[in-house]
């Protein structure tokens, strides 16, 4: 068996890097492919019918300029019931009356082999589309999304599109199940593949106002911000913007208060201990705290270890306060 390896000489993959572009839309969305994803009803679609809206009619997508050298011709690939409907229904919420996009829509099935990719990709290119979304990731996969495997060979469908130069932007979920702290991740559902397969990521998160907050973060530029007001259908308006340093700045403070809140709380236990568990053993005293809070007398032990505290004597002391 023979293989072959695409190569370039150095001269061509630099030439190649100085004309080539980076984004369709600066710091928003790549030239290659793009992830948005969250939790349900977090907005992405009618977030994506607004770039497709920007992308038809040349106009500025959440106040950046879209590229104007060239006009866009956009497959969308839907998955879900009533998806072509329902995208065209959104994009026309913010078209012009008197403009139609060039936009044609595409029922994908579960993806389970190579073929169905070039078949799927062969057709695009048939059509002159230079533009690709694929809404959405999970319900193409042939298998579980928390499979390796399955999302690679997803992705490898993907690069058809990437390396003929069409942007592709990749429509996905995030968990919506709260870790025991409450909070809810902002990582894509599923294998940690999904995130190495993308140059850029955008996460979408609605907050209780109805605000859409975008997180960006990838190879080609710092993470940041932006904050959304979302009006009537795809209509959205840019009401804040963090900075990377101010992200940056964010994280440290946020950083900061847990180190506060997790040495307050150490403090807590090292009273507790000194009160109710003078003279005695860890194993005892793990024993007594376990039955006092109603948890494992292992989970009681090992809170005690990661507090820094130890015995001293009949006493106890935390030994980053000793």
């Amino acid at each position: 068996m023979t293989y072959e390896f695409e190569s370039m000489s150095y001269a061509d993959a630099l030439k190649l890097a100085d004309e080539g572009e980076t984004w369709i839309v600066e710091d928003v969305i790549g030239s290659a492919t793009t992830l948005i994803y969250g939790e349900a009803k977090a907005g992405k679609s009618f977030l994506v019918s607004a770039l497709i809206q920007a992308l038809a009619t040349g106009t500025d997508f959440l106040g950046k300029p879209v590229p104007q050298d060239r006009a866009f011709s956009v497959a969308v690939c839907w998955t879900d019931d009533r998806g072509a409907q329902e995208y065209s229904e959104r994009i026309r919420t913010v078209m012009p009356e008197t403009s139609t996009p060039d936009a044609r829509f595409y029922h994908l099935p579960i993806m389970r082999t190579p073929e169905m990719w070039q078949a799927l990709y062969d057709c695009v290119m048939a059509e002159g589309h230079n533009f690709v979304v694929i809404d959405n990731l999970a319900q193409t996969l042939n298998g579980s999304i928390n499979e390796d495997a399955v999302v690679r060979q997803f992705f490898d469908g993907v690069r058809l599109f990437v390396r003929a130069g069409i942007p592709v932007v990749v429509v996905a979920h995030s968990s919506d199940k709260a870790g025991p702290n409450g909070y809810k991740p902002d990582t894509p559902m599923g294998s940690a593949y999904i995130s190495q397969a993308v140059r850029w990521r955008v996460f979408a998160r609605r907050s209780r106002r109805g605000n859409i907050t975008l997180k960006f973060v990838g190879n080609h530029s710092e993470p940041y911000e932006m904050t959304l007001s979302h009006g009537a259908g795809a209509r959205f308006e840019v009401i804040d913007t963090k900075s990377p340093e101010a992200v940056k700045a964010a994280a440290e403070g946020a950083e900061r208060v847990r180190t506060a809140r997790r040495l307050d709380a150490n403090d807590v236990l090292l009273q507790w201990l000194r009160t109710n568990c003078k003279g005695m053993t860890v194993r005892d005293a793990a024993a007594k705290l376990a039955a006092d809070q109603g948890i494992k007398e292992t989970t009681s032990k090992s809170r005690i270890t990661r507090a820094g505290i130890r015995k001293d004597g009949d006493s106890w002391v935390r030994l980053d306060a000793a």
